[in-house]
């Protein structure tokens, strides 16, 4: 069977809830116990956009920052301490909360009551009890905080909210875990309740340092343990060397840690790393440094850490990298004449071996211009031989005409003497 309504316990909680409500806006009402209020915010135009930011509120009995029903507000950089409550939140969303010192309130750092899709962002939650409390109130993100409070968080367990933005979570003071990878994010998370895990807790306290120059506003975090002091950023006057410095003490014989997020633009790589007067080879975590942001951890460290971007050593680095790459194409043109030398060489043979197929070519030329020679010798003579033959037949066809005419004659003379005689010899008879 499914159950719809509210048991006794959960009725008698909200009642008593809601008369504690209505008798501390009853005395805020008659009394001066609110450093800041805010109402009824509901829309994000200019006229309802309120914003506290850079104020010391101490001692305000009730409530250093309250909102009731109020959408899209801001809440940064202030150092709120010693209240009953730091931050009051009832019915308010989609507000921001950030950079913010909240620290020994009597109750609770951050309350939410019925609150949904605000954000908590890099504020140092110290010594309140707990740091958050968190009543039917969820979806709300959480994550670079520091938490250092004798009881963290108290929730009734009936919303999920978001601790990490899935690359970072948040500081806690309690936190087990190890990293054994060594990236300042802990390898196990840190549960708060069913609803509601940090998947990404951070080693060591989160900063963020803003650093203007003439150009923009670039921005260094740290997650260091024990918390780093006296950050400072300089550019050398004469040298131009871009130095960020910062102390870590470790403590005992445990030397602290540190990861470093430095912006490229403000400081290009490679970097020479320091702890006191000794350098050190920190570890570049590349799986998470891009183009625009460079991390580095540092471990066991006891001292002051520079991390020092050299104007003459990128000089160095640029003509160390000239001269590679003069080297490389020194390289390249070297493989290149080589491969010219080989080519020459062999159309040096194929020279040598057309040379060599023209002079057999030139000799069988002559051999044949000599054949071609006799040749026509022999035609001219055997020209010669035919004229004389033509010349001896004719002669001897001549001859032999001759002789048959003469002998054609001779034998005509020879008849017709023959018939004469024969005619002579009749006639003789008959004159006889």
């Amino acid at each position: 069977m499914r159950h719809t309504g509210f048991t006794t316990v959960e009725l008698i909680m909200i009642i008593a809830i809601i008369g504690i409500m209505s008798i501390f806006v009853i005395i805020s009402a008659i009394s001066p116990y609110r450093a800041i209020k805010v109402d009824a915010a509901a829309k994000k135009v200019a006229a309802d956009l309120q914003c506290a930011r850079n104020l010391a509120i101490s001692t305000a009995k009730w409530y250093g920052i309250s909102f009731e029903v109020c959408i899209d507000n801001v809440v940064s950089s202030n150092v709120i301490t010693s209240n009953f409550w730091g931050i009051f939140l009832l019915y308010s969303d989609e507000n921001m909360i950030s950079r913010n010192i909240i620290s020994s309130n009597t109750v609770e750092g951050i309350n939410f009551i019925y609150c949904k899709s605000n954000t908590i962002l890099e504020n140092d939650l110290i010594n309140n009890n707990p740091g958050i409390y968190l009543f039917n109130s969820g979806i709300n993100t959480i994550y670079r905080n520091n938490f250092d409070n004798p009881n963290q968080i108290e929730t009734n367990e009936t919303k999920r909210n978001y601790w990490d933005n899935s690359r970072e979570g948040n500081y806690w003071s309690d936190y087990a875990g190890l990293d054994i990878d060594k990236d300042g994010i802990g390898n196990v998370p840190y549960i708060i309740d069913g609803n509601n895990v940090d998947n990404r807790p951070l080693m060591g306290f989160f900063a963020l340092f803003s650093i203007a120059t003439e150009v923009k506003t670039y921005h260094v975090s740290t997650i260091c343990y024990p918390p780093i002091s006296d950050f400072n950023f300089s550019i050398g006057r004469e040298t131009g060397n871009r130095v960020i410095r910062f102390n870590v003490k470790g403590e005992g014989a445990n030397g602290g840690l540190c990861r470093v997020m430095i912006p490229t633009d403000l400081m290009k790589e490679p970097y020479i790393m320091m702890v006191g007067m000794e350098e050190i080879n920190a570890t570049r975590l590349s799986n998470i440094s891009n183009e625009t942001y460079v991390y580095y951890y540092l471990d066991d460290i006891f001292d002051t850490v520079y991390i020092i971007s050299s104007n003459v050593q990128h000089l160095y680095l640029d003509l160390r990298d000239k001269i590679f790459r003069l080297e490389e194409d020194l390289v390249l043109l070297n493989m290149s004449f080589r491969g010219l030398q080989y080519n020459h060489s062999q159309l040096q043979l194929i020279y040598l071996e057309l040379n060599s197929s023209y002079h057999d070519f030139l000799d069988h030329y002559s051999d044949m211009l000599s054949n071609l020679t006799r040749l026509q010798s022999s035609q001219i003579d055997g020209e010669r031989n035919t004229l004389n033959l033509t010349y001896s037949f004719a002669a001897m066809t001549a001859i032999f005409l001759i002789v048959i005419v003469y002998l054609s004659k001779n034998v005509h003379l020879n008849k017709k003497k023959s018939v004469d005689s024969k005619t002579g010899s009749s006639s003789i008879s008959l004159e006889n």
